[in-house]
């Protein structure tokens, strides 16, 4: 009995480290994921992406498909130099189905010309061959994903006219009548918007893969440290059940 206590302690005791060392991993891996994120999307600060145009309707050259197709479209001054520095596909393999196609990202040299370039089209609408083609900032896939979350959000505040925004990095603010109120995740939005009573499928807002596993390490641990006090009345008790050896 004392060998097997023994043994248990030593593997509570180890368990509760690994435990406690993996939750600092994740949290540091967090940290260096939100400053690699971020330094992405400082790189990609004067980029756009185009949605909706097929493949192979640039034409030869892309800068000078995306130029003529921004100045027709939005009716820009002849003379404004937009200074594209590149346009072209994303990246991947090209896709085999002629109904989906690869978006366009166009990298300007000033953030002022995307900027009105894109107020611009966020206005007026633009069109490319009788179909309307999307404007949208360059973001990591990391913003992306996390933008996707706020769909449900979203959809019952449209429907309930009530107006959001969603400002860099993923993020969204609520204009509540006594206030606007921002959040930091669609689960705590969603959570708040079933208080003030709007349903909100909380099943389909994901937690993220790092609070998922901080959950399931945390609370739900069925090992963890307690006092010495608590252990020696343990140890007491099991005592009690050790078997003497027979007297002579």
């Amino acid at each position: 009995l004392d060998e097997t206590e023994e043994r248990i302690t030593g593997l509570e005791s180890e368990k509760v480290q690994l435990k406690d060392a993996l939750l600092h991993a994740l949290k540091e891996q967090k940290t260096m994921q939100g400053k690699i994120t971020d330094l992405e999307g400082r790189s990609r600060r004067n980029n756009i992406r185009i949605y909706s145009i097929k493949e192979g309707a640039e034409g030869a050259s892309m800068f000078k498909f995306i130029n003529g197709l921004l100045k027709t479209e939005l009716s820009l001054n002849d003379d404004l130099d937009l200074q594209i520095q590149r346009a072209h596909r994303s990246l991947g393999s090209r896709p085999q189905n002629d109904a989906t196609s690869r978006s366009i990202v166009v990298n300007f040299l000033q953030y002022s010309t995307k900027d009105l370039v894109l107020c611009t089209a966020w206005a007026k609408g633009i069109r490319y061959e009788g179909r309307p083609i999307f404007l949208a900032h360059d973001y990591p896939a990391e913003i992306n994903a996390k933008l996707k979350e706020y769909k449900e959000v979203q959809r019952v505040l449209k429907k309930n006219k009530i107006r959001f925004q969603t400002p860099y990095p993923a993020k969204i603010r609520i204009h509540w009548e006594t206030g606007p109120q921002l959040y930091d995740s669609a689960a705590e939005a969603a959570e708040d918007l079933n208080k003030r009573g709007y349903a909100v499928d909380l099943t389909a807002i994901s937690e993220g893969s790092e609070r998922q596993w901080e959950e399931r390490l945390t609370p739900h641990t069925q090992w963890q440290r307690v006092r010495n006090s608590a252990h020696n009345r343990i140890r007491e008790k099991l005592q009690g059940f050790q078997r003497q050896p027979p007297t002579t």
